[in-house]
C-alpha cells in the first residue's frame, strides 16, 4: 500500500489524500482549503502536482471518497475529470 499526502499533512483543512494498493488508486477529499478566499482562482487551490498529473494522462484515479460533506474535504471535487467517480 502507499499513501500521498497531498495536502493536509501541515495544515487543517484542504485535505487530500492518495491511497494506492494493487494497481487500484483513490482520493480520500479533495477539498478546499480554509483560507481560501473566494476573490482567489479556484485553480491557486488545487494540488498541483497531482492536477498536473492527472491532466496529463500520468495518473489514474479509481474514484474518490469524501469523509464528510464540508467544503475542506470536498469542495474541489467539481475540478476532477468527469470520468473519475466520486
Amino acid at each position: 500500500m502507499k499513501l500521498i499526502i497531498h495536502r493536509g499533512a501541515h495544515e487543517v483543512g484542504g485535505s487530500c489524500v492518495e491511497i494506492s494498493c494493487g494497481g487500484s488508486t483513490i482520493l480520500v477529499d479533495i477539498g478546499l482549503p480554509l483560507d481560501f478566499d473566494s476573490d482567489e482562482s479556484i485553480e491557486s487551490c488545487l494540488p498541483q502536482s497531482l492536477f498536473h498529473t492527472l491532466r496529463q494522462g500520468g495518473k489514474f484515479i479509481d474514484g474518490v471518497l469524501l469523509s464528510h460533506p464540508h467544503l475542506d474535504h470536498y469542495g474541489l471535487a467539481g475540478q476532477l475529470p468527469a470520468s473519475i467517480p466520486v
